[in-house]
């Protein structure tokens, strides 16, 4: 600013300022007040004022605590809210499976949950507690280390992608052979179902016929690569609205016959993503409206893939599925839908069962992640999957049953691998943050398909979530360095130019 200017502030950033105060302070007072408050519930239990159910509900609370106080920290700090921004999905993500999830089943009709999973398992209300309580130290330090890296306040109150860098002939080069892989790949299967007929008749099962053989169908993680990527350079006045729609629409029967409700899920979010960023929000009304009629049509789509696999049947027998997920009582679909956030049904499984079932593994979950990349050709006896281990303890049966990034951080290193890995996690979200929106095009394509399978790994595990997470990743990282040429700017030059931008009015 000229020497003798004036500032000029709209009243929403002057009404942020008197309310501003350092983040330190708030964070000390936030750490005192959640401690506080767990410490109160552990008295009141102690003295049986309140019994373990409801501990569960008091350490849930805290929960919801935590998630209203990062809102109300980034709004007294000057953040522009971002309702795709990696806090706001851990905060959602920990709302539905330690928060939600806990009090659905503390009540008195969640106890007669029919799902064998709930049934069978052994955990009590005590060990519940110990979950949520465990879960509520994961979601404080993941934004104690999120806010230490996110920068400035002023360095992401615009989003301003460089175009510069964007190739739309390379974007066409990248889909015709993202688009023969894909469509290679989609070939083997049906090949390995039995043709077509052999997939209609192994709708939702798919998977299972082609187990052992998915190096061979990795190619169809470029379906909905290109699919984002036509998005993005038609926004950028390009139209290619035939071609999208052909992917989208494939990416998402794909997903259905396998039985992949992620896959689903991830691509719609992963397109409004990129329209919001790339596009803004002109009217918020219609963006609300709009998200409602999505989330009205995915959830129950969702809920009734994961009903339908449960049945080893074909597409012909789908309508009578779902007649008789209609004719059960009016309370079945609410829980059937929150049956999916089992994430701390498997925790309280682990810490009911203790070292003596569940021996704490010093890294050995991440190693076998590793491990993942091996064939069993290759080596038969590979050491399978820790979440199926959880299963076999519940229902016997060799389901994978998660126990989320937070139980598997804690049957590796105990409590300090939760407060230590999740304020990494924290921080390497917050670069991911400042980088990618700060930064090209491309970065926010790659950051688009990354954020809906970064929930999901958030709930699964890293040999589940994780490894569903880099296949999808790592082919869209390559992709996304052959359209901007390989040139990548510095996390210093993007905040450099953000910030010249912002107080020159650019």
């Amino acid at each position: 600013m000229p020497k003798g200017g004036t500032t000029h502030q709209n009243p929403a950033q002057e009404s942020r300022r008197l309310f501003a105060f350092p983040v330190g302070a708030f964070a000390a007072l936030l750490l005192f007040l959640v401690l506080s408050s767990v410490v109160l519930g552990v008295i009141l239990f102690a003295t049986n004022l309140i019994s373990a159910r409801g501990l569960v509900t008091f350490l849930s609370a805290d929960i919801a605590a935590i998630v209203a106080a990062s809102f109300l920290l980034g709004w007294a700090q000057g953040y522009r809210f971002d309702l795709f921004e990696p806090c706001v999905v851990v905060n959602l993500m920990f709302l539905l499976y330690y928060c939600v999830r806990p009090l659905y089943l503390m009540s008195s009709f969640g106890l007669n949950d029919p799902s064998p999973f709930v049934s069978m398992n052994p955990a009590t209300a005590i060990d519940y507690a110990w979950a949520t309580g465990y879960s509520v130290v994961a979601l404080l330090c993941f934004h104690v280390g999120y806010y230490a890296m996110r920068g400035r306040p002023h360095s992401l109150m615009q989003l301003r992608p460089s175009v510069r860098r964007w190739s739309s002939n390379r974007v066409t080069r990248v889909a015709i052979v993202g688009g023969l892989w894909g469509g290679a790949s989609a070939a083997l299967t049906l090949f390995f179902a039995g043709g077509i007929a052999g997939a209609f008749a192994k709708a939702g099962h798919l998977r299972e016929v082609t187990s052992g053989d998915a190096y061979l169908l990795l190619g169809a993680t470029f379906i909905p690569i290109v699919t984002v990527l036509l998005l993005a350079d038609h926004l950028l006045g390009h139209p290619r609205r035939f071609w999208i729609t052909f992917f989208f629409v494939l990416t998402v029967g794909y997903s259905a016959f396998f039985g992949n409700r992620t896959g689903v899920f991830a691509i719609v979010v992963s397109c409004l993503i990129l329209y919001v960023y790339l596009r803004g929000i002109k009217m918020p009304w219609r963006f609300a409206l709009f998200s409602a009629v999505i989330a009205l049509v995915v959830v129950p789509v969702i809920v009734f893939l994961g009903f339908a696999r449960d049945y080893p049947v074909g597409l012909s027998d789908l309508p009578e599925i779902a007649n008789v997920m209609r004719d059960r009582d009016r309370g079945f679909f609410y829980q059937q839908m929150l049956g999916e956030f089992s994430a701390v049904d498997a925790f309280a499984a682990v810490l009911h069962g203790g070292p003596s079932i569940f021996p704490f593994r010093y890294g050995g979950t991440y190693l076998d992640s590793l491990l993942f990349i091996v064939p069993r050709a290759v080596w038969p006896d590979k050491p399978k999957d820790f979440s199926i281990a959880v299963g076999d303890y519940v229902t016997e049966n060799g389901n994978d049953v998660p126990p989320g990034v937070v139980g598997e951080l804690y049957v590796n290193f105990h409590v300090f691998g939760i407060v230590i890995g999740m304020s990494l996690l924290g921080m390497v979200m917050g670069f991911i943050y400042c980088r990618t929106t700060g930064g090209s095009v491309g970065a926010l394509a790659l950051y688009a398909l990354f954020v809906p399978y970064f929930g999901v790994f958030l709930t699964r595990n890293s040999m589940g979530g994780g490894v569903l997470l880099l296949t999808a990743v790592l082919p869209m990282f390559l992709a996304i360095w052959y359209i901007d040429g390989g040139n990548h700017r510095s996390r210093k030059a993007i905040c450099a130019r953000q910030n010249h931008d912002l107080n020159y009015g650019r």
